[in-house]
């Protein structure tokens, strides 16, 4: 069934319309990559910044808006939260990692690109791309770590990996994702969102953290017939069975099938970052949306490709404190009328599952079956591009030689 993109456009009025005031380019760029796709501007638009924006309306006294995430050479993400900030009377402080600056130091593209977001005059000059990787935060000794715990927390955390969200030897994502939300819970009180794109190739993925996936599902699939129930349509199985037949049935299937791996995959860490906030003074976490597409500038054969399942999933959670009264066991002060009880661990995955069943959105069909609103996303990718100094004539004309499912 199509599903149309919203058509309100946030960067409407705000796009830089001029190049940064320093020399051109003798010639302009006309080498693209694929988050200069117009569907990785709809991830962007559709699912960060509206996120972000709607988040900013429940902290209308937050002026500074604090971001860390992992920005490109052409800090297109910078500049779409950059314009959220300019439309709501906000700053924005952002916090970014880049190991590759280790290597090469900053390239003269993403400098060119600094210079434009900050021509918004919404940008605090205190904000900064680290030569670090953001896995680095786990080690105590480490620069990242240091930063991370002197600029207070964030409201948008985004991870936008290239990867699979799974541990490497030298890349300890797990440690590092507990390490910045138990930041976050000791350094503030109102909500925060976090996104994560991730791979969902199961051959890419840790077995063990698989394994500790499934347990984390199994668990609650055994507890509660409505979790069990969504699991089941996630996977479009339509026989009944036991949850742990069930479970197992799914994982046998996780090899073959990226798009329901990232399903489960959503799930999983979903349940994973519930188990951590769910502890001593919690958080309630919900997902937001997920948006699914495919990664690289795909195959030639549209046809052919079409039919393949997307393997590159972005979640967004928010995680929000629980309140509740405090009891007066002295006597002293009235009781509360009512008391607040936080929600407990299993019906916040029965929402979970409920979120993924519902919410999982295939952006390169969307885009396929709404060539209006696609053609508004190439619009608006070649006017960013442009201001970076990319030939827009040369962008379409690359968009054009691509399969209608790749754009």
């Amino acid at each position: 069934m199509s599903e149309d993109l919203p058509h309100d456009n946030i960067l409407e009025g705000i796009l830089p319309t001029e190049s940064p005031a320093h020399t051109p380019r003798e010639r302009p760029l006309e080498v693209f990559q694929a988050w200069h796709l117009p569907r990785k501007h709809h991830v962007r638009k559709h699912l960060w910044a509206k996120s972000l924006d709607r988040l900013l309306d429940t902290i209308p006294d937050r002026i500074l808006v604090k971001y860390l995430g992992l920005p490109g050479e052409d800090l297109l993400d910078l500049q779409i939260f950059a314009d959220v900030c300019r439309a709501k009377g906000r700053r924005l402080k952002y916090l970014g990692f880049d190991q590759s600056q280790n290597r090469t130091g900053a390239s003269t593209q993403r400098v060119a690109a600094q210079q434009i977001i900050h021509q918004t005059n919404v940008v605090d000059t205190s904000s900064e791309v680290l030569p670090d990787d953001f896995t680095s935060i786990a080690n105590q000794q480490s620069i990242a770590y240091q930063h991370l715990h002197d600029g207070g927390s964030y409201d948008f955390v985004n991870l936008d990996m290239c990867d699979a969200f799974t541990a490497h030897a030298w890349s300890p994502t797990h440690d590092a994702v507990r390490e910045l939300v138990t930041y976050q819970a000791n350094h503030r009180a109102e909500p925060w969102l976090l996104s994560i794109t991730t791979r969902t190739e199961v051959a890419r993925l840790d077995r063990a953290e698989l394994d500790a996936y499934a347990g984390a599902i199994t668990r609650n699939a055994t507890q509660s017939g409505d979790f069990c129930e969504c699991l089941a349509d996630i996977a479009d199985i339509q026989e009944a069975m036991e949850a742990n037949v069930l479970t197992a049935s799914i994982r046998e299937r996780l090899a073959g099938d990226t798009y329901l791996s990232g399903r489960w995959l959503a799930l999983g860490i979903g349940k994973w970052l519930l188990g951590m906030m769910a502890q001593a003074d919690p958080w309630r976490v919900d997902l937001l949306s997920i948006g699914a597409y495919r990664t690289g500038l795909l195959s030639h054969d549209g046809t052919r490709y079409a039919g393949e399942p997307a393997n590159l999933f972005s979640m967004t959670f928010r995680f929000g404190k629980i309140h509740h009264a405090r009891n007066d066991p002295a006597g002293l002060a009235n009781q509360p009328r009512a008391e607040r009880v936080p929600v407990n661990e299993l019906k916040l995955a029965e929402k979970l599952a409920r979120c993924v069943r519902k919410n999982t959105h295939d952006i390169d069909r969307i885009m396929q079956e709404n060539a209006a609103a696609a053609r508004e996303l190439c619009d608006e990718c070649a006017s960013l591009l442009e201001v970076r100094y990319y030939s827009p004539d040369a962008y379409r004309a690359w968009l054009g030689q691509l399969p209608r499912i790749a754009i």
